[in-house]
């Protein structure tokens, strides 16, 4: 008797928010969204605010993969034009903000998007966030 492999591409791991969505959901709190301001700006709109450390410092490699894999799934399974041929490997972590409350925020990157080099602020709750490119951070929390 012969058995039959398919591979199994990996299942979506956690869940992506923007900013907004996850402050409005409770994720996170102003005092949060100060910090990840702080680490995307360079400095923060408020002189005695003191940012939270990363903690940790550095994402693990498990949670990296994580994050990767959710990403990909979210490009194979999109409603407008699916990449089914979407990987973990073909996702970028640009930069990592912390985590806060176990989510994480990230600016990533794929190989399917386009790049925009645009300056841009957006404000979410009264906190400034500016931009000097298309991407975005998102917030990443594990299923």
């Amino acid at each position: 008797m012969m058995l039959s492999m398919t591979a199994c591409a990996p299942k979506q791991r956690g869940t992506f928010y923007t900013l907004e969505e996850a402050y409005k959901q409770g994720l996170l709190t102003q005092d949060d969204l100060k910090s990840i301001a702080h680490y995307q700006n360079g400095e923060s709109a408020e002189e005695d605010f003191e940012p939270m450390p990363k903690n940790p410092e550095e994402l693990s490699k498990k949670t990296e993969k994580a994050i990767k894999e959710t990403k990909a799934y979210e490009l194979r399974n999109q409603d407008t034009k699916p990449i089914k041929e979407a990987k973990a490997k073909d996702i970028i972590i640009r930069k990592y903000y912390g985590t806060y409350n176990d989510c994480v925020a990230v600016m990533l990157d794929d190989m399917f998007g386009g790049f925009i080099d645009i300056e841009r602020m957006v404000i979410v709750a009264g906190v400034p966030f500016y931009y000097r490119a298309s991407y975005n951070i998102m917030i990443w929390k594990e299923k």
